[in-house]
């Protein structure tokens, strides 16, 4: 009996759009050379800086500013009549009293001189990290909070979009509303109840109203904007499964075929790899008690198997270690909400360059609870003759670097832990 073996090499592809309109080519594009992940095997590129893309855009080119404010009035029930005349006001990292929401959008109607509040709309922006809680805000107002304000006295925890919501309700606009602008819909992740409209859109529905938004004239200064804008969504945010009209493609078929044949070996050989960690961990001397194992392969949006310890003995932050979507990585993270965040943040950039003195992959986290992070593409254990003895390698000069950069010592200082 004989055994064929079919390899589905499955290839990013990007709409027709990419070519109809004109678009750069990816490494023409100016947010990509601006905005993406400086490792070519992160997901995703950085949050912060695409909203800022978009603001920017949205600042300097008014026809299509025009377009994606009708698109979202549109999604929001509002009459675009309503958006006739009026004078808009975009800015991010505006207080919402102690917190901050990504992108915020005021319009304001003019009667000679006199301007008046109508239209407030506020944005939170995912790129790839999703809703996180936060102690709930009194309805008096605060200060905008400062990086070293200690924040250990929380009280009832609630999603952001909670407090941006009884904020929100509050502002003497007309027209009051919030977005969600993520990868995918989050209509059914919204918390529940809110009192202001909640709309959640995703980045390809928006790159679909900067495609309309090109496919009239535009000017020549507003047209190059929104091309970079669109090929930057196409390249890195852009999910087919996320239009309105998408269906089953061939990469699509192609993928399910191939889970079927060799889906669940192929988590447990992930899982095999990273069990190797477990006894790495344990003989560092790095972390404080038993070493946790975690095995989501498959099985979680997050496409990981790792092991994990509490680096001192108040339980966090944690030192991790595996395999996440297709890249090996170490991290170390703590929640978002967590009073010694900002001290933890602050001692990373601090030894941040002994670390990249020893290996340049070591980076500041981006997201939300990763605060020290290393990476490198799988790639690599496609060509060792020992897979594992690769992984950890990998691995056990990540925790080196950790130790001679004295960074887990720094962190520990910066929480109350002494560390020899």
């Amino acid at each position: 009996m004989s055994t064929t073996t079919t390899l589905l090499l499955i290839l990013p592809s990007l709409p027709d759009a990419a070519t109809d309109l004109g678009l750069p080519p990816t490494q023409n594009n100016i947010f990509h050379r601006l905005i993406r992940n400086l490792h070519a095997e992160s997901d995703h590129p950085r949050e912060r800086e695409c909203t800022e893309m978009l603001a920017g855009v949205l600042m300097n080119a008014p026809t299509v500013r025009t377009h994606v404010l009708g698109w979202m009035a549109t999604a929001m029930g509002i009459g675009l009549d309503i958006l006739a005349g009026m004078e808009f006001d975009i800015q991010t990292e505006q207080s919402i009293g102690a917190k901050r929401d990504d992108l915020r959008i005021e319009g304001r109607t003019v009667d000679g001189d006199a301007t008046t509040p109508a239209l407030l709309w506020t944005i939170e922006v995912k790129v790839g990290a999703f809703f996180h809680d936060s102690s709930l805000q009194a309805d008096e107002p605060h200060e905008p909070p400062h990086e070293t304000q200690d924040q250990s006295e929380e009280g009832e925890l609630v999603n952001q979009i909670t407090n941006y919501d009884r904020w929100l309700a509050e502002q003497p606009h007309r027209h009051r509303g919030g977005f969600v602008l993520a990868l995918s819909d989050l209509t059914s992740d919204l918390p529940e109840p809110l009192t202001c409209p909640w709309i959640c859109l995703t980045w390809t529905s928006l790159g679909m109203a900067i495609k309309e938004a090109l496919l009239d004239p535009l000017p020549p200064q507003e047209a190059l904007p929104a091309k970079h804008l669109l090929g930057f969504l196409m390249t890195h945010l852009w999910r087919s499964s996320e239009m309105p009209d998408a269906q089953l493609s061939f990469d699509d078929v192609a993928l399910l075929r191939a889970f079927e044949q060799i889906g669940d070996d192929c988590r447990k050989k992930v899982d095999r790899l990273v069990d190797s960690l477990v006894g790495l961990f344990a003989e560092s001397g790095l972390g404080h008690g038993q070493v946790g194992r975690k095995k989501d392969i498959f099985s979680s949006p997050l496409i990981r198997s790792m092991v994990w310890r509490h680096l001192f003995a108040d339980d966090c932050p944690d030192l991790m270690a595996g395999i996440l979507g297709d890249a090996m990585v170490v991290w170390i993270q703590i929640s978002p909400r967590h009073a010694h965040k900002a001290k933890i943040r602050s001692a990373v950039a601090g030894v941040l360059d002994a670390l990249q003195k020893r290996h340049p992959a070591w980076e500041q986290g981006e997201d939300d609870w990763w605060d020290l992070s290393i990476s490198t593409s799988m790639a690599s254990l496609l060509v060792a003759e020992n897979q594992q003895a690769t992984l950890k390698d990998f691995v056990s000069k990540a925790l080196a670097d950790l130790t001679a950069a004295r960074a887990i010592r720094q962190i520990g200082l910066a929480v109350g832990e002494k560390v020899e």
